[in-house]
């Protein structure tokens, strides 16, 4: 006997395939935004409160932040807007580290060409003292040119 066409056969193979390509479209379509770094967090359906947005501007050899105070342990979306006609890099560092040697999170300069944005989602481990550091070395050095500015985080409440 003839098999003949049934809709319901034919929906019911498709129907795993589609949900598959849809996820996967879902996924493939992100954006420049990261969570980089050791304290790096993104809020989450989890109950987390969502991230404040702090404004971050980079122009030649100098940030400008929206803020220069956090809350340690509360997620931070920086968005990172480079004006300056060169590359930059946004690194957040304990304060004084001149040697990149302890960095917390960072956005590298293929991230944040000349006239660039970035977006990174991080959370300050603890209070004290931080800095925001650009540690390029070309044409010269951006840190020894003044490219880092300081910020204080406090401790939550």
């Amino acid at each position: 006997m003839p098999r003949f066409f049934s809709f319901r056969s034919a929906l019911g193979a498709a129907l795993p395939a589609f949900l598959l390509l849809a996820t996967g479209a879902l996924t493939a379509c992100g954006g420049s935004e990261s969570n980089a770094g050791g304290g790096a967090t993104a809020a989450s359906g989890s109950g987390e409160a969502p991230a404040d947005t702090v404004q971050v501007t980079l122009s030649s050899y100098a940030f400008e932040a929206a803020r220069d105070t956090f809350v340690a342990g509360r997620p931070y979306r920086f968005v990172l807007d480079n004006e300056a006609d060169i590359a930059h890099e946004w690194a957040v560092v304990p304060r004084g580290d001149t040697t990149e040697a302890n960095v917390l999170t960072e956005v590298e300069k293929d991230e944040l060409p000349a006239g660039g944005s970035h977006a990174v989602t991080f959370a300050f481990p603890e209070a004290g003292a931080y800095d925001f550091a650009c540690y390029m070395t070309e044409p010269g050095s951006h840190y020894d040119a003044g490219m880092v500015a300081p910020v204080t985080v406090v401790a939550s409440r």
